[in-house]
């Protein structure tokens, strides 16, 4: 890849088509904040949590949102499903707990309706293909990631999902949910 060298930055020429948690478009999205339960990154599918301490919700949207966290099980998914994690600009990955971006505690926009750009599993084989059906992982490292198949028993279907542009394992790919 060709990149374009500034002191000290460097711009690839190509681009990749997205990052992880970026809206697809200008269309109609419902986002909703989360508290992060634990550190999490963008691009995830996130459920309700169970922290119940002051500044979290108590699985409910309280004032603050609920608690958020990665699935842990199929039925998280079917049933405590809250958002796919939204990139922001202003909050960059934290050394700390790379990679990364919000800490426990912290507010997170979560779209719970509309397009956005995910992250996919990145076990061989994980590929999201063009329309078809999205699967969050809800076991072991790739916890929170999306893929287009069961993965042998460690993702479960969002069945309001869709994938409109596929990506490859551990790649990016763009999705439509709709969680109302």
């Amino acid at each position: 890849m060709a990149f374009v060298q500034i002191p000290q930055i460097d711009y690839p020429l190509i681009p990749g088509p997205a990052f992880p948690g970026m809206l697809a478009d200008s269309g109609d999205h419902d986002i909703a904040t989360g508290i992060a339960e634990v550190a999490l990154d963008v691009g995830l599918g996130v459920v309700v949590g169970s922290v119940t301490s002051p500044g979290f919700g108590t699985g409910t949207a309280g004032a603050s949102g609920p608690s958020v966290k990665l699935p842990a099980s199929s039925g998280d998914v079917a049933n405590l499903l809250w958002g796919v994690t939204q990139y922001l600009a202003a909050r960059e990955p934290q050394p700390d707990i790379a990679p990364n971006r919000y800490r426990i505690g912290d507010a997170i926009p979560c779209v719970k309706v509309g397009r956005i750009w995910v992250q996919v599993d990145a076990t061989s084989g994980a590929s999201l293909v063009d329309q078809g059906p999205v699967f969050l992982v809800y076991s072991g490292a790739n916890a929170g990631k999306f893929r287009g198949d069961t993965g042998g028993g460690t993702a479960a279907q969002i069945t309001n999902a869709k994938v409109l542009t596929g990506g490859l394992a551990g790649g990016v790919a763009r999705i439509r949910v709709n969680l109302l």
